[in-house]
């Protein structure tokens, strides 16, 4: 019976996806900060790996990719486009 969090943005995905950005991206979980001021670029045919410790950020960062949830500042792209303007 809850709303979503995150809202739908009206445009479908685009077919191919060329470029991923991650430009200042922040995220909070209440007063837990958990990601703080991402910049990450990613281009189609790259191979990206994300490695560190536990509580990192890793899979926050997919999270938002996939969103689950949204960011608490900054912006993700999708070729360009924000990927809230994205259903």
């Amino acid at each position: 019976d809850l709303e979503p969090s995150v809202q739908n943005g009206g445009s479908a995905l685009p077919e191919k996806i060329e470029t991923i950005r991650f430009e200042n991206v922040c995220l909070s979980y209440g007063n837990q900060e958990a990601l703080k001021g991402v910049d990450l670029d990613a281009k189609s045919g790259e191979m990206v790996a994300l490695i560190g410790n536990s509580g990192g950020g890793k899979s926050s960062l997919m999270n938002l990719l996939m969103r689950f949830y949204a960011p608490s500042s900054g912006d993700i792209l999708l070729n360009e486009h924000s990927l809230s303007s994205f259903d």
